[in-house]
């Protein structure tokens, strides 16, 4: 289920036309261009991504746990019968870029985070790998290693694993 919805989530990520307008206005780019950024899997140390990557959402398979979602997200209860079992899983998400004006990378995180959600309004069960799917949290690094900034996301993925 997780892996699936992971895809899901990067097809989304560079295919959904309101996504990549949002990203391009922000104008990521080395050079304050407008690009969409590239989708590399795995988490690293964001001082291991080589400039030529930047800007690039990292991502990978957060925590897991059975159960389904309460009224405030957060999982409870655990289903299982002969079949199936609800499953929570977290995909980590972190988008990384250079920028060396501090007030255009204020502005750049305000806006990269309120497109992630909006993505996932629109396709809230990530193209049917799941029966939903949100932005739980969100974390910025807070200019704390300017020029590369960072903010991480964790989209919560509710969905089932059968038997099978």
């Amino acid at each position: 289920m997780i892996a699936a919805a992971r895809t899901a989530l990067m097809s989304l990520m560079i295919g959904d036309p309101q996504f990549i307008t949002a990203m391009q206005a922000l104008n990521l780019g080395s050079t304050g261009a407008a690009v969409t950024p590239k989708c590399l899997k795995g988490n690293r140390r964001f001082d291991q991504i080589g400039a030529e990557h930047f800007p690039c959402w990292l991502h990978d398979t957060g925590d897991q746990q059975p159960g389904t979602a309460s009224a405030d997200g957060d999982a409870m209860g655990l289903t299982i019968n002969s079949h199936q079992q609800e499953w929570v899983a977290d995909i980590v998400l972190s988008l990384v870029w250079h920028q060396q004006d501090y007030d255009t990378s204020v502005d750049q995180t305000d806006a990269i985070g309120p497109a992630l959600v909006q993505l996932l309004l629109r396709n809230p069960s990530l193209d049917d790998t799941c029966n939903m799917a949100y932005v739980a949290d969100g974390v910025t690094d807070r200019n704390y290693n300017h020029p590369v900034h960072a903010a991480t996301f964790t989209v919560r993925v509710h969905g089932v694993i059968h038997r099978e």
